[in-house]
C-alpha cells in the first residue's frame, strides 16, 4: 500500500514539474501575400535597424531570412533608467500555407537581473528571462501591417482614384 501511495506520488509529481518550469518564448506570427520574401526580410531588417536593434552575427542568416538582434540595453549599468533589463527581436520569414504567401515568426525576448549584489555591469550568467516585451511585439505588428497592407510611404501600394475625382 505505501509503495502505491509513493509511485502515485511520483506520477503527480513527473505531470506537475513541466508546468513549472518557464517555457520558451510564444512567437507571433503576421502574414504577407504579394510581397518576395527577400523585401519582407529587408522590411524587418528596416524595422531593427530603426528602433536600435544591430543583427547578431553569429545568428542571423540573411539566407534563411533569420534575423536575431545583439541584446540592446544590457551594457548600461544596473542603477537608473532601465537598469537591469535588456532585449532583443528574433525574426523569421518562412513560407505560408496559403498560396503565395509568407509568415513573419517574431518575438522580442526580455531580460533582467533580478539578484542584488551583482556588481554595476553584471555578465551573461547574471540574466534571467522576463517574459517577451508585448509593446514591441505590437508596434511591429502594426509597422509590418501599414508596410504590406496599407497605403502609405513605400509600401507601393496606391488608392484608386474614385469616380468623378
Amino acid at each position: 500500500m505505501v509503495m502505491h501511495r509513493l509511485i502515485l506520488l511520483c506520477v503527480f509529481a513527473l505531470l506537475w514539474l513541466p508546468g513549472c518550469a518557464s517555457s520558451g518564448p510564444d512567437p507571433r506570427e503576421f502574414s504577407v501575400r504579394n510581397h518576395a520574401a527577400d523585401d519582407i526580410f529587408r522590411e524587418v531588417t528596416r524595422f531593427a535597424q530603426t528602433r536600435g536593434f544591430r543583427p547578431d552575427p553569429k545568428e542571423t542568416d540573411a539566407g534563411r531570412r533569420l534575423f536575431v538582434a545583439r541584446w540592446r540595453g544590457g551594457a548600461d549599468p544596473i542603477i537608473g533608467r532601465n537598469g537591469g533589463r535588456r532585449t532583443r527581436m528574433h525574426a523569421e520569414v518562412v513560407r505560408s500555407e496559403l498560396p503565395e504567401g509568407w509568415k513573419i515568426l517574431y518575438y522580442f525576448e526580455r531580460q533582467q537581473v533580478t539578484t542584488r549584489g551583482r556588481g554595476m555591469t553584471p555578465t551573461d550568467d547574471d540574466w534571467e528571462a522576463a517574459g517577451q516585451d508585448l509593446s514591441l511585439e505590437q508596434q511591429f505588428a502594426y509597422v509590418m501591417s501599414y508596410t504590406f497592407h496599407g497605403t502609405g510611404i513605400g509600401t507601393g501600394v496606391q488608392e484608386k482614384p474614385r469616380k468623378g475625382r
